[in-house]
């Protein structure tokens, strides 16, 4: 029986069970319990809705429970083709908290799904994940977005290029952020 999403809360399942016995064929058990709490995420999942021309991004909280203290020590974008992330390390009343700020990196309208997977340092539970959900639309003005062939500014009026920490891939393709290693920002790069 899975309690994923069931945590601080009173949880009971039925089980039926099939007898060889005539008289009772059927016997029903029920299992009742409490499921205690790991970390609280909110909101627990990620939704980037907006028109192309518009930055659309949100912030996921994270708490680790105070009788469950971790770190997050690396974070994974399953795909990461539509999406920047960046997590931050914070000092609350209970101790380490962690700000996940996701931004959309989409161009073109349409709709994507992606996971952010948060490794941890914990035994119990290493491995959280926040869900992303992206709905872009066209413009609201009807104007159509800038495209890369339309004419470019003079290499003079251009600014200056901003530099990203370094994402690193592993064997199964995911992008790979080291929290550990000091750097905030994640993004697959091409």
């Amino acid at each position: 029986m899975s309690t994923k999403g069931y945590g601080g809360r009173q949880v009971s399942k039925r089980i039926v069970i099939q007898t060889n016995d005539p008289q009772k064929q059927n016997l029903t058990l029920v299992v009742k319990g409490y499921v205690k709490r790991f970390v609280t995420i909110r909101p627990k999942r990620i939704q980037l809705t907006g028109a192309i021309d518009e930055e659309i991004s949100q912030t996921v909280i994270i708490i680790p429970e105070k009788e469950y203290p971790f770190k997050i020590i690396e974070t994974t974008a399953k795909q990461g083709d539509d999406i920047k992330f960046a997590l931050e390390e914070k000092q609350g009343d209970n101790g380490a908290e962690y700000q996940l700020t996701v931004k959309n990196t989409r161009r073109q309208a349409g709709r994507y799904y992606d996971i952010i997977a948060l490794k941890t340092d914990s035994k119990l539970k290493p491995e959280l994940q926040v869900r992303v959900y992206g709905n872009i639309i066209e413009p609201k003005s009807g104007d159509k977005p800038v495209s890369e062939s339309a004419p470019k500014k003079p290499v003079a009026d251009q600014e200056p290029a901003k530099k990203e920490a370094p994402s690193k891939k592993d064997a199964s393709g995911d992008v790979k952020q080291d929290v550990s290693a000091g750097s905030e920002t994640g993004s697959k790069t091409q």
